[in-house]
């Protein structure tokens, strides 16, 4: 019988703990400030989002994958009307995007510094204010990359990185369940891997 409580715990805080992973939707909602351009950007981030079948809330499907694998690229030229990551059948993958971005590859995109850095997170924050793009790139010593799409609403304190953070969306083709958008940067990656993420921005942002 305890044998039975202690797996029915444990199998139940797994559960737990990776409902809060993905839905933090609902414990972000109220955080950031909702303005026209905050509606502007969820909403057609949210059409993107139909890649993915999210009717189960503790199991998501792909409901096309390519669609997924483009969607930082395609969130950019769709949302802000910038192409920089269009390719010929598609856009960039994630970790294609994250290595050009870090090694400087695409034409008028500036950096703006670490995640790590409270002074290049608020500047982040206010730039999708005005209707700017902004990427947050990870790029691991293997060559690996990620990219997660800044998104206007604010700043929202982590108790994970110990700094307030701007409203992001990701998706996580190996992790399907970790997709989201309208939620903390702080949900997509972990502290260990902000002092090797970059934000990145089009330079016509900054002009």
């Amino acid at each position: 019988m305890k044998i039975s409580v202690i797996v029915m715990f444990i199998v139940g805080s797994m559960l737990l703990n990776n409902a809060i992973a993905h839905q933090c939707d609902q414990s972000d909602g109220d955080l950031w400030r909702k303005d026209r351009e905050y509606k502007r950007a969820m909403a057609l981030v949210g059409e993107l989002f139909k890649c993915i079948d999210r009717s189960d809330s503790n199991n998501y499907r792909l409901n096309d994958k390519a669609q997924c694998y483009w969607f930082t690229g395609r969130a950019i030229d769709t949302v802000y009307g910038v192409d920089s990551f269009r390719e010929a059948q598609g856009y960039l993958s994630a970790s294609s995007m994250s290595q050009k971005l870090h090694s400087g590859e695409i034409p008028n995109w500036t950096k703006l510094g670490p995640a790590s850095s409270q002074e290049v997170l608020t500047l982040a924050s206010n730039l999708t204010k005005k209707s700017k793009p902004v990427i947050a790139a990870w790029l691991g010593t293997n060559g690996q990359g990620h990219v997660n799409l800044i998104m206007p609403g604010g700043l929202a304190y982590s108790s994970s990185w110990g700094l307030k953070v701007p409203n992001a969306a990701n998706i996580s083709l190996g992790s399907l369940n970790n997709s989201f958008y309208g939620c903390r940067l702080s949900f997509a990656l972990s502290k260990d891997k902000i002092e090797d993420t970059y934000l990145f921005t089009n330079d016509k942002s900054l002009k």
